[in-house]
């Protein structure tokens, strides 16, 4: 069966009971429109988790193109993605998913070393190739950053698991340099998410 069926038809067929979730490519339309078009082909290129959000026992919450585009390129243990290097194309079609498949910024599919239920914001953060203007314009779009990652199975905030694995009291010169960076990238997304806290949330963060 094309992984381009409808969700709520597979899982129908295989439960009896219709899905809620959003069919990847809607179907049922005799013709499709530019939009429909775009989503298709989209969905086509960002493949990797199609099979796991067709899974009849998952709760996908979006589907998956927008985390597969936002791996790209990420350097983590278990990020899977489509396309193997971060371009202009790339940073198009990850604003291009946003735009016409919105339920896709709530996909929990993702995984990283020791993490899982992974989102688009959260691969975004971990993704040292997304820049900062990727992650803002995710959050503009509803991406939430007061959503907790879980991190060897505890639930934690996207900061804190930017900083996991930071604290090494010795370590070679290389891994040093990348703590460095580590610590860096999540000192600017607490930042960034400083930005779009209210103010009631700011003063208890202080």
């Amino acid at each position: 069966m094309s992984s381009l069926l409808s969700v709520t038809k597979l899982q129908s067929d295989y439960t009896g009971v219709p899905s809620t979730s959003e069919p990847l490519v809607k179907t049922y339309s005799p013709e499709k429109t530019p939009t429909d078009e775009k989503i298709s082909e989209l969905v086509k290129k960002y493949h990797t988790y199609n099979s796991d959000y067709e899974h009849p026992y998952r709760d996908p919450k979006g589907r998956p193109q927008l985390l597969d585009a936002l791996l790209t390129e990420c350097r983590l243990p278990f990020a899977i993605h489509s396309i193997n290097k971060y371009t202009q194309e790339t940073e198009n079609d990850i604003k291009s998913i946003v735009t016409l498949m919105p339920d896709t910024l709530h996909c929990v599919l993702g995984r990283l070393k020791s993490r899982g239920t992974v989102t688009p914001l959260v691969a975004a953060c971990h993704n040292e190739h997304i820049p900062p203007h990727i992650i803002k314009f995710l959050i503009e779009n509803g991406a939430d950053p007061s959503e907790t990652v879980e991190v060897n199975g505890k639930p934690v905030s996207i900061v804190e698991s930017l900083l996991c694995g930071t604290e090494k009291k010795y370590c070679t010169k290389e891994e040093q340099t990348e703590i460095e960076k580590d610590l860096a990238r999540a000192d600017a997304i607490k930042k960034i998410f400083a930005e779009f806290s209210s103010p009631k949330e700011s003063k208890e963060e202080s």
